[in-house]
């Protein structure tokens, strides 16, 4: 490359893995790549992604790389991916951000779309005094850059997102489709005052291009940041009408809770939020159901719940959410029931959920996933439910760790093509599903009218011989002529059982 013997490069992709041994620095490398771009080395470039994530890499070259860039040395650049990560022994930590900055605000990159920073620092206070935060912001808030459409900044809590948010209240003219992805990073009990700052550049409706807002999974969010976070969001002046994503961690429940109990209180939308989730904390479904039956998160098509560990209230919350009219916007529901522990309110619990499956509001929902369900009152319950005929548009149904050793048939009453007409995807995984509980399937399918699966996945069951024989009827029959894949991994099917289901049904019969 550096002999100019690659002029017509468009792409280069450069990523440190976490298994190269440690200490080895990068920043001649860097240096050198620098040099290049400045000099026209690559002039149609148009993809960048370099990830030195996992090594050593000083500010100083990353500085020079951001200044090559903005002279105009890769001007046919598209995208810019740059992660790095500075050593304690770094003397100007803030540096490489400075000098992206500027390049960036150089007009050197005229086509430039889509741009993914991240930077960390090995040192406790995250940084310097912030250098560079202000510019870029400016960058960005201004609208220096009128080509980008898609920024994520890998960011810390640390002073230099005080200062990024500085230079994003600047300017109000970045290019009306450009979007914003936020990926806090080093969230701390120190960083009460940069996320108070970020939390105040929402309010003013500066960063009203938001689409995605995430923290690091081993964040440490305290309670009155979260707070004020949510707050924020639900804002009068926020404008939050392009947010899609929010993941946050939260360790303590009463976090969790005054974020949401703030989110709730502003007198704002998120009218294109699609996905909220939690990581580390199962979900206060009494804070989320409130959302959703105020009608502040109109979009919601996700809804991930584990009630091992709820109360019945947060149950009958969740029940009460998926019965409003604003539940017309799910598309998938994961629920998740089997506690460590013996619980006599599970059954409670389990009907709660169920009979709420018969909303006329989820007759757009595509993915439905029920896992540990153990005894068969609660089988029956469900099945209720699936048959209700509300699921017009369902096309996957996946039970896990559901019972169905002795009441398959009750499935096979809710599983035909007048309640499920569009049914492609049935996995029953770890089902203790028996050979007579499949003929008891396939036979109401023979009988009747068969929803129109593609899918078949019977994982880790309690199949054998017999089971292969009734596959091989059903396949043999027709019956269901969408049916192009059967996967039967985990099972005891063996010898020449197998070995005729397979020569039968080659393109079709899967074991893994």
């Amino acid at each position: 490359m550096a002999d100019g013997k690659t002029p017509d490069l468009r792409t280069i992709e450069v990523k440190v893995s976490v298994l190269e041994v440690d200490g080895v620095r990068y920043d001649e490398a860097v240096a050198a790549f620098a040099v290049m771009v400045r000099e026209g080395g690559i002039p149609r470039i148009e993809q960048m992604r370099l990830d030195f994530y996992y090594g050593d890499l000083r500010s100083a070259p990353v500085s020079s790389l951001g200044r090559a860039l903005g002279s105009g040395g890769a001007s046919s650049l598209r995208e810019l991916k740059l992660k790095w990560f500075c050593p304690w022994d770094d003397e100007n930590p803030d540096g490489g951000v400075v000098g992206l900055a500027e390049g960036l605000g150089g007009g050197g990159m005229p086509l430039l779309e889509d741009l993914d920073l991240g930077v960390s620092f090995a040192d406790d206070d995250g940084g310097g005094e912030g250098e560079g935060g202000a510019e870029l912001g400016e960058v960005l808030s201004m609208g220096k850059v009128p080509s980008l459409r898609r920024v994520r900044l890998g960011w810390p809590a640390t002073q230099l997102l005080s200062t990024l948010c500085e230079g994003l209240c600047v300017g109000s003219s970045p290019h009306p489709m450009m979007r914003l992805e936020m990926d806090l990073k080093d969230v701390t009990s120190n960083s009460a005052i940069p996320l108070s700052r970020f939390a105040r550049a929402i309010r003013s409706g500066r960063v009203s291009y938001l689409q995605k807002l995430s923290f690091e999974w081993h964040s440490t969010l305290m309670q009155r940041s979260a707070e004020e976070l949510g707050g924020a969001l639900t804002h009068s002046g926020a404008g939050m009408a392009f947010l899609e994503e929010i993941c946050i961690p939260f360790s303590h429940q009463p976090t969790e809770e005054a974020f949401f109990e703030a989110l709730h209180r502003g007198p704002g939308r998120l009218p294109s939020l699609r996905k909220l989730e939690t990581i580390g904390k199962r979900i206060t479904f009494s804070c989320l159901s409130a959302l959703i039956r105020g009608g502040k998160v109109p979009s919601l098509t996700e809804i991930n719940a584990n009630l091992a560990g709820a109360q019945i209230q947060e149950c009958q919350a969740l029940a009460l959410s998926l019965a409003s009219p604003h539940a017309a916007s799910l598309r998938s529901i994961d629920v998740t029931f089997q506690p460590a522990a013996p619980d006599p309110n599970m059954p409670a619990k389990i009907s709660t959920f169920c009979v709420s499956l018969a909303s006329p509001h989820l007759n757009k929902l595509q993915a439905l996933k029920i896992r540990s369900m153990r005894s068969v009152p609660d089988l029956l319950c469900l099945c209720a439910g699936l048959g209700s005929g509300k699921f017009s548009s369902l096309s996957e149904l996946t039970l896990n760790d559901v019972c169905l050793q002795s009441e398959a048939g009750a499935l096979s009453a809710a599983l035909d093509a007048e309640k499920l007409p569009r049914l492609s995807t049935l996995r029953l995984h770890d089902c203790s599903l028996t050979d007579e509980g499949l003929k008891a399937l396939t036979d109401a399918w023979k009988s009747g009218r068969p929803p129109p699966l593609q899918h078949l996945v019977l994982y880790e069951n309690n199949l054998s011989d017999g089971a292969a024989k009734t596959l091989t009827g059903l396949l043999g029959s027709n019956r269901i002529p969408s049916l192009c894949r059967v996967i039967l991994g985990g099972n005891e099917i063996k010898g020449s059982a197998k070995e005729t289901l397979e020569s039968a049904f080659p393109e079709v019969v899967s074991w893994d």
